[in-house]
């Protein structure tokens, strides 16, 4: 991923490729392939006050962030050919407005003042490739999402989107719960099966993944730093006993981490999920680990949630934690909300939150003299179609 128009460049000549493959296969005559079109749309906003020591804020930014928000959107075409091929298409954004550290302030070895933070508005395309589905499974080429996102089993949230890789409803974006791969929004090749027994299994390989993107994997928040040879694999299995539907995903990922005054670096990310879904309930299991590269160390986060139903109405608590030995804080958070079913398609969120980071030794406790935390409400709506 090096910026916007290479993803374009590369999704488009995938594309093309696809689109020249589908005009020299030979089609029966009157025959005209389904169309099927399908999309979702996440938008959620925090407003709220930030409470932050000294020294971990950017000069001028302390107090009121404002407005905070996080949007993303996708849609997708799919064609259901004569032969039982399905092609398709692809496309989809992000946008934030959110508290981010500062990337020259993440360094090693680390600095036991905490890094500085800042609002950052930002809006990318995340989602741009082209796929064909059989009765053998998938294959996908573009930006979206690798093998690492795809066997992840949704710890239960209100958005669709979020379920799939973690829309933030804190404000305190980075520094939390990671994506479960190390391949942001990059241009990939991904391949994954059909479920046999309930288990279903995918690869992906992303030549590279450059940094500077919002979306980039965080130990790529560093100038300059850029990621290489990422492969992913996972599997994922969903069975039902009792009553129950029981879900479970397993992912690893791996690439090698270049850039100024870093020298190679090997890291991964291992991705545990678990999922339990009953009548008019559900509760899930996140787990993050792994080595993240000379500045962030090693890395371990754990999200839980569990919601509920009741009639037109689903209420949900998320609480999550997540720490990086080298890096000399903490983060922690909760959020508690309520989503009502305005239609079948349309559903409104509204909400508390409270984000935090943590000094993890005295000596840093006496640098920041307490913890940043940003608390406020949430409110936003989800829309499939």
């Amino acid at each position: 991923m090096s910026g916007l128009p290479r993803t374009g460049m590369a999704a488009r000549a995938a594309l093309s490729a696809l689109s020249g493959a589908l005009l020299l296969a030979p089609v029966p005559a009157l025959a005209a392939p389904d169309t099927e079109v399908a999309g979702v749309l996440d938008v959620i906003a925090a407003s709220g006050e930030r409470d932050a020591p000294a020294g971990a804020v950017a000069a001028g930014d302390a107090g009121s962030d404002g407005l905070l928000f996080d949007a993303q959107g996708a849609v997708a075409w799919v064609w259901t050919l004569d032969s039982g091929l399905q092609p398709g298409i692809t496309l989809g954004a992000r946008a934030q407005r959110t508290v981010r550290a500062l990337p020259a302030d993440l360094r090693f070895p680390a600095s036991p003042v905490p890094p500085a933070t800042r609002v950052e508005t930002d809006a990318w395309i995340d989602r741009a490739g082209v796929f064909v589905r059989g009765g053998w499974g998938e294959v996908a080429v573009g930006s979206g999402p690798g093998a690492a996102e795809t066997t992840l089993v949704t710890v239960p949230g209100l958005f669709g989107l979020a379920e799939r890789g973690g829309i933030s409803a804190t404000g305190l974006a980075g520094t939390g719960i990671p994506e479960p791969g190390l391949s942001g929004s990059a241009p990939r090749l991904a391949l994954t099966s059909v479920r046999i027994i309930g288990v279903r299994a995918s690869l992906s390989w992303t030549p590279e993944v450059a940094g500077g993107r919002p979306d980039a994997p965080r130990p790529l928040r560093l100038p300059g730093a850029r990621l290489e040879g990422v492969a992913e694999a996972g599997i994922d299995a969903t069975v039902r006993l009792g009553g129950l539907e029981y879900g479970i995903g397993l992912s690893r990922s791996q690439g090698t981490l270049r850039g100024p005054a870093l020298g190679d670096s090997d890291i991964d990310l291992t991705a545990l999920s678990l999922r339990v879904d009953g009548e008019g309930w559900r509760a899930g299991l996140g787990r993050r680990s792994g080595w993240q590269g000379p500045v962030l160390g090693a890395h371990e986060s754990t999200e839980f949630s569990v919601g509920f139903d009741s009639g037109a109405w689903t209420w949900l608590v998320q609480a999550w934690q997540s720490q990086d030995s080298l890096q000399p804080s903490s983060q922690r958070g909760v959020s508690i909300r309520g989503g009502f079913a305005l239609t079948d398609r349309v559903l409104l969120v509204g909400g508390v939150t409270s984000a935090q980071r943590l000094p993890e030794s005295r000596a840093i406790s006496s640098v920041m003299a307490g913890k940043e935390r940003i608390d406020g409400i949430v409110a936003g709506f989800a829309i499939t179609y």
